[in-house]
């Protein structure tokens, strides 16, 4: 058996997903094969799936790694485990509801052994990001233009050696750790982040999300948080432009948007009283017909949903 790639790793986060996390390593495996490409796996589940499906794969391909967290660390701080634990050069953090797609791994080698940046970032296949190939040494460049896709858990590879996440304030960036690393690595130091136009990830169609029930405070409030507590103490008019460009751009807050959240009563009059405000000043809806929305009845917004969805079949996630 050859070695173990110790150039790239593939560190995965895992909650309550073992059917969704069987569909994807069963791709991911697939493209990590022909270059012995580790896979490790941070289960923080309350039962014992994801290690038994791991035990079952570790049949079929040998060099996936797992740890069950216990005690459970929560998101942000299994986020920093995954960042700690592998030692290759560099560690492509990885949704477990995210997917890479073929040829993925060897442009990111050819990257890292052409360019040895800190950062390497990436498309994923049904977001419209229109920034070339290019090279990033500005942090505020970073910011401007693509700050409001790194919130994504997978559109980052990060150079283990160039990490300083011992210290990190993890407290400070709920819900975001994975981006705010790369503005915490930016600060008094040259830092290279490189930025590939390609789409190298996308979502498992059967993914819901652990912030559903709470996407308004998770997009609206610890995101303008953690955005407002970057080192580089970007304005707050800036702030606001990248929230909202995150509620535009990643369509998670659009009308179909909104229908989604009614149905699972994420959208509901508290919330809407709650974050009306936001939802005005971060969209580009009309706040009225979000009202409308609000007082329709859940079930008959469900069955009409459930009906354009038998003639028009959903093929794009949400992310």
């Amino acid at each position: 058996m050859q070695e173990l790639n110790n150039i790239l790793s593939i560190s995965i986060p895992t909650y309550n997903r073992a059917d969704i996390l069987e569909d994807n390593l069963n791709l991911i495996i697939d493209e990590c094969r022909p270059y012995n490409i580790g896979i490790y796996i941070f289960d923080d589940s309350t039962n014992n799936e994801t290690e038994l499906l791991i035990s079952r794969l570790n049949k079929k391909y040998s060099y996936i790694f797992y740890t069950r967290n216990e005690p459970r660390l929560g998101h942000d701080k299994n986020c920093i485990k995954c960042l700690s634990i592998p030692n290759q050069q560099y560690i492509w953090y990885l949704g477990d509801s995210m997917i890479i797609s073929k040829q993925s791994i060897i442009k990111i080698l050819n990257v890292i052994k052409t360019d040895t940046p800190d950062f390497i970032c990436f498309k994923e296949k049904n977001r419209n990001i229109n920034t070339e190939s290019k090279i990033y040494n500005d942090s505020k460049d970073i910011f401007t233009d693509l700050a409001w896709h790194l919130t994504m858990t997978g559109a980052t590879i990060y150079k283990k050696g160039s990490l300083n996440i011992q210290n990190f304030e993890v407290d400070k960036f709920i819900n975001f750790p994975q981006l705010a690393i790369i503005f915490c690595n930016f600060e008094n130091k040259k830092t290279k982040l490189y930025w590939i136009a390609d789409s190298l990830i996308y979502g498992n169609l059967k993914k819901k999300s652990y912030w559903n029930n709470v996407v308004f405070k998770v997009f609206f409030d610890d995101l303008k948080k953690t955005f407002s507590n970057l080192p580089q103490m970007f304005s707050e008019d800036l702030v606001d432009d990248i929230v909202k460009k995150h509620s535009v751009k990643s369509r998670l807050f659009s009308y179909h948007g909104f229908v989604r959240m009614r149905i699972d009563n994420a959208l509901n009059y508290n919330s809407f009283v709650d974050y009306k405000k936001n939802i005005k000043k971060y969209t580009n809806l009309n706040i009225f017909l979000i009202k409308i929305l609000v007082v329709f009845p859940r079930s008959i917004i469900r069955l009409l949903y459930r009906v354009l969805r038998l003639i028009i079949p959903e093929k794009k996630q949400i992310l």
